[in-house]
């Protein structure tokens, strides 16, 4: 089956692609408007360069508005509605198409179509292929969020005949939102490009971060207090740099929470062994995981881990994260050989414990690899995504919920989309909808749910 991929929040459309046309796949992958540095095909490890690729499009508006983030399906219909530029083969073209001729120019050969996080809300609005969301987190807090934006990508998925699921620790959320056919599909890593390379350190940038120190420790998550926990581990750092251990921290220079993060470190006097690094593209944090002894990843919010600590078991190094296994086993039924930790004791526990004993976890870096192929490798993603396509081409979405939507599409784009510009629209959504009554019908009916939704939101009620 022609798939297209639709979206590409991480990287992920991207690099599921490349995997699955290294098969023989006839996948495509379109991306909008690159405002995430991780969602840069020329930042990330890949098997061919994005520049001489006939199935990666890139859709850049003219017009950069900076409330409309081209992830949310609104400022999707309003970008495409305004001149963009469409880049093939990075050579671009300029025209004044509406949505519904971009879309189908897209759509019209291919056999299903796969959206990621916001991006499955054209696809189930446009109707004319089946579509697969992809999940890249948003159920975790969905029955928190009264927004229209998480309200459509939950019909969007309820309408679906099936649903991809990257984050295994929204299991129960998935079982709360009443979801019928979906499937876990691991984050895509390419365990032949992630993996231990000593030629990659030419440069003596590189190798003078491991030099006069017993423990390079590497975290490379945004900074994010809440979500990735980047207090605690430095907290941590800090007590084993006072414990006497000559240790070196490396963290990436991003996210929201850099300042405080800087603040903290300045105040626990550990400036000097705190080196920082700018967002590194793939092919730098390949070679920084080369000098590494031990990366960090999350340890905040979600009980599982991202994308970064399965690229460091490919590469052999332990990771300290959180890590639940409870809540994961239905994805992956043996554990991963991780050193899960999520305050800060634990953490300077393990830092610790790999300072005055690093030997003690060589069996660790052998298992790691072995654990990713055996359920996190290409091969892994290729069978699982082979499985969701037959599913697919045997089974049919909600058709009837497709017809009221393509009717009511019109409709709306005539009235909302030429007359209200992007905030009117949201505000608009937001004073029409009773969310505590639509919340109350989406437990017991949801086929209820959203054919109220759908007669809400396009004016139809």
């Amino acid at each position: 089956m022609r798939a297209l991929h639709l979206g590409n929040i991480a990287n992920m459309a991207f690099s599921y692609c490349d995997i699955l046309r290294s098969y023989g796949d006839k996948d495509e992958c379109v991306s909008y408007d690159l405002t995430h540095p991780c969602s840069v095909p020329d930042n990330s490890l890949k098997t061919h360069s994005s520049e001489h690729l006939d199935w990666y499009y890139f859709i850049k508006t003219k017009k950069r508005v900076q409330e409309i983030n081209a992830d949310f399906y609104l400022g999707w219909i309003k970008f495409l509605e305004e001149d963009f530029d469409l880049s093939r083969h990075h050579s671009y073209f300029y025209n004044n198409l509406v949505q519904e001729r971009v879309i189908n120019d897209f759509f019209i050969s291919q056999d299903m179509a796969f959206g990621y996080s916001y991006a499955s809300i054209p696809l189930m609005i446009n109707g004319s292929i089946p579509y697969v969301p992809v999940e890249i987190g948003n159920f975790r807090d969905i029955h928190f969020k009264n927004d229209a934006f998480s309200q459509l990508f939950l019909a969007s998925c309820l309408c679906a005949p099936h649903v991809i699921i990257t984050n295994p620790d929204t299991y129960n959320e998935v079982q709360k939102v009443g979801l019928k056919s979906y499937s876990f599909i691991p984050h895509p890593v390419n365990e032949d490009l992630w993996r231990r390379k000593p030629q990659l350190l030419i440069s003596s940038e590189w190798k003078n971060l491991k030099s006069n120190v017993d423990l390079l420790v590497v975290a490379p998550a945004r900074h994010d207090w809440v979500d990735k926990g980047n207090d605690r581990y430095i907290k941590a750092f800090a007590r084993l740099v006072k414990d006497g251990v000559n240790a070196r921290l490396v963290l990436n220079e991003w996210g929201k929470d850099i300042d405080k993060s800087k603040k903290l470190i300045s105040e626990l006097d550990i400036s000097q062994k705190v080196k920082w690094f700018p967002l590194l593209p793939e092919q730098d944090l390949l070679k920084l995981f080369n000098v590494a002894d031990v990366i960090i990843d999350q340890c905040g919010i979600p009980d599982t881990f991202g994308m970064i600590t399965p690229k460091a078991m490919s590469c052999g190094l332990p990771v300290i994260t959180k890590y639940k296994h409870k809540i994961n086993k239905w994805a992956f039924p043996e554990r991963p050989p991780l050193l899960a930790a999520e305050d800060e004791d634990s953490i300077f526990s393990f830092l610790k414990s790999l300072a005055c004993n690093y030997n003690a976890y060589k069996d660790l870096s052998s298992y790691a690899r072995e654990w990713i192929k055996k359920y996190h490798s290409k091969n892994v993603v290729k069978q699982k995504f082979d499985e969701v396509k037959k599913i697919v081409k045997n089974k049919k979405g909600n058709y009837e919920t497709f017809n009221r939507l393509v009717v009511a599409r019109k409709k709306w784009e005539q009235e909302a989309c030429i007359q209200m510009d992007y905030k009117d629209i949201k505000q608009k959504l937001l004073e029409k909808i009773d969310w505590i009554a639509l919340k109350k019908i989406r437990k017991i009916y949801p086929d209820i749910y959203i054919s109220r939704l759908v007669k809400i939101i396009f004016g139809e009620a």
